[in-house]
């Protein structure tokens, strides 16, 4: 088994080796295929984590932020009201 995946390795290697004297298209080929997955590795772990670990924090000062967005949120009501303000009409001006 071990001679088996050291056999794959070594011919991996060779091909890397033959294709990257062939020239740059080819090595510029190779590193973009090669750090492809691993991006997608990082990326996938780091969403992972983000909502794993971003959702449960139990320290006092996240309470404390999560608490003043939430009375934030409640003062800063955007909607429209159902009984709107009238408009002074003495207020506006027309300018001639």
């Amino acid at each position: 088994m071990l001679e088996q995946v050291s056999l794959f390795v070594h011919s991996m290697w060779e091909l890397l080796v033959s294709k990257h004297s062939e020239g740059l298209y080819n090595s510029v080929c190779l590193a973009v295929l090669l750090v492809l997955p691993l991006l997608l590795l990082l990326l996938s772990v780091c969403l992972c984590c983000q909502g794993c670990c971003g959702r449960t924090c139990c320290c006092s000062s996240c309470r404390r932020q999560q608490h003043n967005r939430a009375r934030r949120k409640k003062h800063d009501d955007l909607w429209i009201s159902s009984q709107p303000q009238p408009i002074m009409m003495e207020s506006l001006t027309l300018s001639v």
